[in-house]
C-alpha cells in the first residue's frame, strides 16, 4: 500500500511457521524492518499504524502451558511518522485498532480486558470493560479511557464515541469525543439505566443513534423481547429518546445511518405476545399441540423452525422529525436496504409464488422489485 502522499509504501513479509515482518520503502530508496509488524493502515498523511505481534514461539509456549488471556504475551501497537527520523509512539496489551476509511486525525486502540484474569475461560462480550487509548496525530496527544465497553469511529476519523456500562448500577455512559486544533473535546451525550446494546454513527459524525435496553418483566422476559428503546444526538447535544413505535419491538441489531445521515434503519419485531395462564393451570400442565394440513404449502418441521423466530421488518426514523415508516409492509418478505443516495433505493424480496417449491428445490427461487422509497414505487427486476 502507497501512502496518500506517495512518499512511502509498505508490504508484510511472512514465511510458513515464522512471525511476520513489516517493510516501509521510502521515496529516498531506502527501507524500514520492523520484526512482527502485522496489519499496517494509513491513519494521516506519512503516518502509519501497526501491531507488533507477540513473539510465536512465545504464543505457542504459552497455549501448550494452558495459558489463556492476559497470561498470554501480549500484542503492541506502534505509531511509525515520516519525519526524517522515526518518531514511534508505543501502546501495550493491544487487543484492537479503529482507524479511520479517510486516514482522520484519531486513532483508537482497545486493549486487553483485565476480566479475563478473573475468569479465563470467559469469551469477550460486546459491554466487557476494555480501557481505550485515543490518539490524536495532528496534536501528538493520547487521553486514556478506562472501563469503556464500546468504541466507534466516524467515517472521516474526526470524532469518536465511547460507551462505557457499569455492571453494578446497571448504568450506561455514552462520550462523543472531537479531534480539536488543539486536542480533544469531550461531550456526554447520554448517561442513564440501562445497556447500549448497538449503535451507529453517521459519516460526518453530527448524529449518532444507539440502542438501550432494560431490564423487562418477568412476562417480557420469557417472550424474549425486553424493554428497548432507540436514542438520537445530533453532534455534541444530548441524546433524545425516540418514541417507539405500537406495531413492533425494536431488535437488537440493525441500527445503521444512511450515507447522508438522512434515514436511520432500525430492524423491528414483531410483537410476541406473552401466554398468560389462568392461576389455576400450572406451566407444566399446559399441552402444546402442533397442526399441519397436507396442503400447507411448507413441511410441519419448517414450520416449527421458523415458529420460534419472529418475524422482522426493517424500518426508518427521519432524524429531522422521529418519524417512523416502514416500506410496503406484508408485501415483501424481505427488504434489502442500501445506505447510498441517502438510502433512497431498496431491493424487495417476494417469495409468495415460490414458498412451496422449498421443500425439494434448491437454491430457492423469489422475485425481485426494486423499490423507490421516495415515491413509493415498485419495478420489478426478475420473475
Amino acid at each position: 500500500s502507497i501512502s496518500p502522499q506517495g512518499d512511502a509504501s509498505f508490504w508484510v513479509t511472512q514465511a510458513p511457521e515464522q512471525d511476520p515482518e513489516l517493510q516501509i520503502a521510502l521515496s529516498d530508496g531506502s527501507t524500514k524492518r520492523y520484526a512482527r509488524g502485522d496489519d499496517p493502515q494509513w491513519i494521516a498523511p506519512s503516518t502509519l499504524v501497526f501491531v507488533r505481534k507477540a513473539p510465536l514461539e512465545e504464543t505457542r509456549a504459552a497455549i501448550e502451558a494452558g495459558k489463556k488471556g492476559l497470561d498470554r504475551p501480549a500484542d503492541e501497537a506502534y505509531v511509525w511518522q515520516l519525519a526524517g527520523a522515526d518518531t514511534v509512539l508505543r501502546f501495550s496489551s493491544v487487543s484492537g485498532i479503529l482507524s479511520s476509511d479517510r486516514g482522520g486525525a484519531l486513532l483508537v486502540v482497545k486493549h486487553r480486558p483485565d476480566y479475563l484474569k478473573a475468569d479465563s475461560s470467559a469469551m469477550p462480550e460486546p459491554s466487557d470493560p476494555f480501557p481505550v487509548s485515543l490518539h490524536h496525530t495532528l496534536v501528538d496527544t493520547t487521553l486514556v479511557l478506562m472501563g469503556a465497553a464500546r468504541a466507534a469511529l466516524s467515517y472521516d476519523g474526526r470524532v469518536a464515541w465511547i460507551g462505557q456500562h457499569n455492571e453494578e448500577d446497571s448504568t450506561a455512559t455514552i462520550l462523543r469525543i472531537e479531534q480539536t486544533a488543539s486536542g480533544f473535546r469531550s461531550d456526554t451525550l447520554f448517561e442513564g439505566a440501562g445497556k447500549v446494546i448497538d449503535w451507529s454513527g453517521s459519516r460526518d459524525g453530527m448524529r449518532f443513534a444507539f440502542t438501550v435496553e432494560q431490564h423487562g418483566s418477568e412476562a417480557e422476559q420469557e417472550a424474549g423481547q425486553p424493554p428497548r428503546s432507540v436514542w438520537m444526538a445530533q453532534a455534541s447535544e444530548r441524546a433524545r429518546i425516540v418514541a417507539p413505535p405500537a406495531w413492533g419491538h425494536i431488535s437488537g441489531s440493525g441500527l445503521s445511518f444512511s450515507d447522508h445521515g438522512g434515514r436511520l434503519w432500525v430492524d423491528l419485531e414483531a410483537i410476541r405476545p406473552a401466554r398468560v395462564l389462568p392461576d389455576s393451570i400450572a406451566k407444566h400442565e399446559v399441552v402444546n399441540v402442533d397442526i399441519w394440513h397436507w396442503q400447507d404449502v411448507t413441511l410441519q418441521p419448517a414450520q416449527l423452525l421458523d415458529a420460534d423466530d419472529p418475524k422482522t421488518y426493517q424500518a426508518w426514523i427521519n432524524p429531522e422529525t422521529a418519524m417512523w415508516t416502514i416500506p410496503a409492509p406484508g408485501f415483501f418478505e424481505r427488504i434489502l436496504t442500501g445506505e447510498h443516495d441517502d438510502g433512497r433505493w431498496a431491493l424487495g424480496v417476494d417469495e409468495d409464488h415460490w414458498v412451496r417449491q422449498r421443500s425439494w428445490r434448491y437454491p430457492y427461487r423469489y422475485d425481485l422489485y426494486r423499490i423507490d422509497l421516495a415515491t413509493g414505487d415498485t419495478f420489478s427486476l426478475a420473475i
